[in-house]
C-alpha cells in the first residue's frame, strides 16, 4: 500500500482504539443501570399472595 493510504488509515486506527474503550465503558455503565432498573420493577410488579 502506498504511504499516503497507510498514513491517514494509521491515524484513523489510533482514534478509533483511543476512543472505543470509553465506549465499552459507557455500555457497561448503561447495561448496568438498565440491569438495576429493571429488577426494581420487577421486584415492584410482583403480585401479593392472596
Amino acid at each position: 500500500m502506498p504511504l499516503y493510504v497507510l498514513v491517514p488509515l494509521a491515524a484513523a486506527i489510533a482514534v478509533i482504539g483511543y476512543y472505543l474503550p470509553l465506549l465499552g465503558i459507557r455500555l457497561a455503565a448503561f447495561l448496568a443501570v438498565d440491569i438495576a432498573a429493571g429488577e426494581i420493577a420487577r421486584g415492584r410488579a410482583t403480585i401479593p399472595a392472596a
